[in-house]
């Protein structure tokens, strides 16, 4: 039987993350550790493959929070204030689109008691999100550098960097827009590791097939061309 709370359009509870806060996704593109966010007091219909809702409400107001259009909240990316006032969470996006909009990502930050919903940033980057206080949003930037958000004066404070960059989540270039090559190949290094699995199992069957040629050639079966 159907669930009926499950229907397009209609959100649901979400469920209680599982011990620690993270699972283990297996694919047959490849595993990867999911952080769900602490979705805790937003109601979605969180999408079971990407992880993302296009509205969602908040359980403490009632407020419900739609998206502009063609954009999807990331359930990893939610993080509360300490005070519980505001939420700030990215959206989807694709590192390996042709198109460079599809390729970015926007940050939001929305007030709890009223719902309304402010951007934050865009960019290509993950925006790895941290409230340091209850009105101090940090996020990473896609330069390799942490910017300050003021959330109640709505208007970014400060920025931190070093010569070697500096992130929430890595980086070694101060800016690396301003290197396009090791920006590019930095972007779409997840591509690759989306098609982890069946990298492996081509070098799997190429090694194989390396030592049965060795093989063939060794017993006579075979003759080993050379062109040197």
């Amino acid at each position: 039987m159907n669930d009926p709370s499950a229907r397009s359009g209609e959100a649901k509870a979400s469920k209680a993350p599982p011990a620690g806060g993270r699972r283990l996704v297996v694919r047959f593109e490849g595993v990867e550790l999911e952080t769900p966010g602490d979705a805790e007091g937003i109601a979605a219909d969180w999408n079971p493959d990407t992880g993302t809702a296009e509205e969602f409400l908040l359980d403490a107001s009632k407020k419900r929070v739609q998206l502009p259009r063609g954009q999807a909240a990331r359930r990893a990316s939610i993080a509360w204030s300490p005070d519980r006032k505001k939420v700030a969470f990215a959206t989807q996006a694709d590192a390996c689109a042709d198109k460079p909009a599809d390729r970015a990502a926007a940050l939001y930050l929305v007030d709890v008691e009223s719902g309304k919903l402010k951007h934050v940033s865009k960019g290509q980057t993950g925006f790895s999100a941290r409230f340091l206080d209850p009105t101090t949003l940090a996020y990473a930037d896609e330069e390799g550098g942490v910017r300050l958000y003021d959330a109640v004066a709505g208007r970014e404070n400060g920025r931190l960097t070093t010569k070697g960059g500096l992130g929430l989540i890595g980086g070694f270039l101060d800016e690396s827009s301003k290197k396009p090559f090791c920006h590019k190949a930095w972007r779409c290094a997840g591509c690759f590791n989306r098609k982890h699995m069946l990298w492996a199992w081509c070098s799997l069957f190429s090694v194989g097939f390396s030592d049965l040629y060795v093989r063939l050639c060794s017993m006579g079966v075979l003759t080993d061309w050379r062109l040197f």
